[in-house]
C-alpha cells in the first residue's frame, strides 16, 4: 500500500460514519486503522486519499459539534419553559 488512505464505515449514531487512517487492507475487503489499532477490522463504505479523508473527518467533526451545541440549547430552553410553567419542578 503505497498511497496513504483514509476509510469510512457505517456507524449507528450521528454522523453515521466513523473513519481512520488505513494501515492494512484484508482480502475480505475489511481494513484496519491507526486510530482503532491492530485487530480491529471494519468494512469500509468509502476509501479516499488521506488528505481528502482528513477534510471529510474535520467537516463531520464540525457538524457533530454543531449538533451538540444545538441539542444543549434546546434542552436548556425546554428546561426553562418547564420550570416556568410548573413551579414545583426545580
Amino acid at each position: 500500500m503505497n498511497e496513504k488512505l483514509y476509510a469510512f464505515w457505517s456507524y449507528d449514531k450521528f454522523p453515521y460514519v466513523l473513519g481512520g487512517t488505513v494501515t492494512k487492507m484484508h482480502d475480505d475487503g475489511t481494513v484496519e486503522t491507526k486510530e482503532y489499532g491492530q485487530g480491529s477490522c471494519f468494512t469500509p463504505i468509502k476509501i479516499v486519499p488521506f488528505k481528502a479523508g482528513i477534510i471529510i473527518k474535520q467537516d463531520l467533526d464540525k457538524k457533530q459539534e454543531l449538533l451538540r451545541i444545538s441539542l444543549n440549547a434546546a434542552v436548556m430552553k425546554a428546561d426553562e419553559e418547564l420550570k416556568r410553567e410548573w413551579c414545583f419542578i426545580k
